[in-house]
């Protein structure tokens, strides 16, 4: 659902792996690409990571941080703070 282009049924994902608490390697990396290639949900998807265990947090931060996009880099930095 995820890599679907409705925005709602992205939301619809992200909000039910979020109440899961659902951080298996695969999901976390499902959303970190998702915020790579299309952050228009980014603010959801960071809640998502923010909620994560800290080492999840910090590894899928740091791994974006490399990305080109200025907006994946502010919001990064944001949820950091």
């Amino acid at each position: 659902m995820l890599n679907g282009e409705d925005h709602s049924y992205q939301l619809f994902a992200l909000e039910q792996i979020l109440k899961r608490n659902n951080y298996e390697p695969e999901t976390v990396e499902t959303v970190v690409a998702a915020i790579e290639n299309k952050p228009q949900l980014i603010m959801t998807e960071l809640q998502y990571l923010e909620a994560a265990p800290t080492c999840i947090f910090q590894s899928s931060i740091k791994h974006l941080l490399i990305t080109p996009r200025l907006k994946v880099h502010v919001n990064c930095l944001d949820a950091i703070l």
